[in-house]
């Protein structure tokens, strides 16, 4: 920090590449490296340990540090629910400017933005697999713990996935939020939409991973062909404005498959029909009970543990026919046309 930038008014005092922090819990020092970008929370900075080890430090804001590291003292003591998790490691401190930040582990550069890594991974149906379990373990584990997962709404900028195996990097200094159903989500509107709901909580978190699910298996949103006024005209709230929201800002949703209303319903040439019946029903109803019932009464989404066991079920079902297209069983659909070729199969058939 130079003499001339301690001398500005309100300026965050940051540390330099090179200076050096120690880790609270060991008392080890750690030294900073570039900034990697800037946030809400606070900077992210790459930091090298006396062994060559790679890490990154969140340099908290002075306005948010004190709940921040409230929050992430609640997670260290916790320890990590799931290897998904970017999960904080240590705190940091720094003597001379008197401030703190939180350690994390950096994420392996084969590691890419999950839109990314899944445009990649189109044909790997493993890999999908592999992504959407993962996340619901890792939601259903995370609610277990009386945490909840306020970030997920973001995870576009939240979800890395590796592209050849589908392994998960959810990262967010936030992921482990207490699940606080007293206090009413205020500040910034989900990206899905608010109607004055309580938040965070599992319920809340429900919501997002079925919006999270939908998009990855079909390859489309839920409410794609919302109207797009409707959507511009939302008021998005700034951490300074009223936290008393005005539900009528936000778009009524209607679910592209609702079955009582087809006022939504996709383009006939729209690809995400053919996702829609690739998929067995029991995948099915879930996401209609999720985006249906689970508009209105959020007691009636899909928990992330059943999304666990459906997602389990879908991957044990499905197999591939000798021209290689990807074949899903259904008990309730017994002999199943292949996209690809026009073969059927029955449930005993021989599909690999």
């Amino acid at each position: 920090m130079t003499e001339d930038e301690n001398r500005k008014p309100n300026r965050e005092l940051r540390p330099e590449s090179g200076h050096q922090l120690r880790i609270a819990g060991t008392g080890a020092a750690i030294t900073v490296g570039e900034q990697i970008s800037a946030g809400g929370g606070g900077y992210l900075y790459r930091a090298t340990d006396a062994f060559g080890t790679e890490w990154v430090v969140l340099w908290l804001i002075s306005r948010w540090r004190e709940s921040n590291l409230d929050q992430a003292r609640l997670l260290l003591d916790a320890g990590s629910v799931h290897p998904a998790f970017c999960w904080p490691v240590d705190l940091v401190l720094d003597n001379e400017l008197n401030e703190s930040g939180i350690l994390f582990p950096i994420v392996e550069s084969r590691f890419q933005p999950m839109r990314k890594a899944l445009e990649s991974s189109a044909s790997k149906f493993h890999v999908l697999w592999n992504v959407t379990t993962q996340l619901a373990d890792a939601m259903d584990r995370l609610h277990d713990a009386g945490l909840c997962y306020p970030g997920l709404v973001d995870h576009e900028y939240r979800m890395f996935v590796d592209p050849n195996t589908g392994e998960l990097s959810l990262i967010g200094w936030d992921a482990g939020s207490v699940c606080d159903t007293s206090t009413p989500y205020s500040g910034r509107l989900a990206p899905m939409w608010s109607n004055g709901e309580q938040w965070p909580s599992p319920n809340y978190d429900n919501y997002a991973l079925a919006v999270i699910l939908f998009e990855i298996l079909l390859r489309s949103n839920p409410f794609h062909l919302l109207d797009e006024q409707s959507i511009s005209s939302i008021s998005w709230a700034s951490d300074d404005d009223d936290p008393d929201l005005d539900e009528s800002s936000s778009p009524t949703r209607v679910f592209v498959f609702d079955p009582t209303d087809a006022s939504h319903r996709p383009d006939i040439n729209d690809p995400v029909w053919m996702w829609w019946y690739v998929y067995p029903q029991f995948l099915r109803e879930r996401f209609i009970e999720s985006f249906t019932l689970g508009l209105s009464d959020p007691t009636r989404r899909v928990s992330a543990a059943e999304w666990h066991k459906v997602l389990n079920r879908l991957r044990h079902s499905s197999g591939s026919c000798h021209c290689g297209t990807l074949i899903i069983f259904d008990p309730q659909e017994p002999e199943k046309v292949c996209l690809g070729c026009g073969s059927t199969f029955g449930l005993d058939s021989g599909a690999s």
